[in-house]
């Protein structure tokens, strides 16, 4: 979903950014995923397996660690 429902509006968003939860030996860290409502089921999955690995092997970006507002 890119709609967030309160009681006063809707709001709807321009794109979909989705946090992937991965477990590291320094911890959980939750790189973000941008983009992916432009993407193929295959490209999340491949983007989605390159920041695993790239977590995993300490060499995120800070930048794919924040949210943007």
């Amino acid at each position: 979903m890119n709609v967030d429902l309160d009681p006063d509006a809707v709001r709807s968003f321009s794109a979909v950014d989705i946090s992937v939860a991965v477990a590291t030996d320094r911890g959980l860290v939750t790189p973000v995923l941008r983009d992916v409502d432009r993407m193929t089921l295959s490209a999340v999955a491949a983007a989605s397996s390159d920041l695993v690995d790239r977590a995993r092997s300490g060499r995120l970006q800070q930048d794919e660690l924040e949210v943007e507002p």
